[in-house]
């Protein structure tokens, strides 16, 4: 939607937009429901693109392709993307969330351009790198909030970063949301019951 708003107001060329991954899956769910939200939304807007469909392939028109992967696994399309876009100059690649900093995907943000040439198998990096930030979740008032209705025993933060993490611990506790919040240590397993 924010793409055919920037295309509809010259802020961005005319071009095809492509999507690719879980995107397709979520973007089946706006297309059903975002025109009650936004009337001028158009369920065409996106072309979708499977693995198969656009491994190997060089773009050779201007086109935004959009990846749900920012983690950038190998094996994974968002990771050929990057690695077919690196090495020439009319290319661009644009993070738009939080990345992983130990992922390739966060290598790329964090432009650590040894570590990403030795990732991608590259010489050379020559497309534009740039971070943009979205975010697609909601704002901590709004989980803190959540927690409150839902009074659960327990709560564990599982997904951020770590000052983040420890502030809404520490929100949760202060407010008395819960009885204890749990912050785990990365690759740590933990019984739910």
């Amino acid at each position: 939607m924010l793409l055919h708003r920037l295309i509809r107001r010259n802020k961005l060329p005319a071009v095809p937009v492509y999507l690719t991954g879980f995107g397709i899956a979520i973007n089946k769910i706006y297309d059903r429901l975002l025109h009650k939200i936004y009337p001028d939304y158009d369920a065409r807007l996106l072309r979708t693109i499977t693995y198969d469909t656009l491994r190997g392939k060089r773009y050779r028109r201007p086109s935004i392709i959009l990846a749900t992967s920012g983690m950038m696994l190998p094996n994974t399309l968002s990771y050929e993307i990057a690695a077919g876009f690196l090495t020439e100059r009319r290319n661009g690649i644009a993070f738009v969330g939080w990345a992983d900093p130990e992922t390739p995907g966060g290598s790329l943000r964090q432009r650590k351009t040894e570590k990403i040439m030795e990732i991608f198998g590259v010489e050379e990096i020559l497309c534009s790198l740039e971070t943009f930030y979205f975010s697609a979740h909601a704002h901590r008032e709004e989980l803190l909030k959540m927690i409150g209705k839902m009074k659960p025993g327990k709560t564990i933060l599982c997904h951020g970063e770590q000052p983040a993490l420890e502030w809404m611990r520490e929100q949760i506790l202060q407010r008395e949301l819960c009885r204890e919040v749990v912050v785990p240590e990365k690759g740590n397993s933990i019984v739910l019951w």
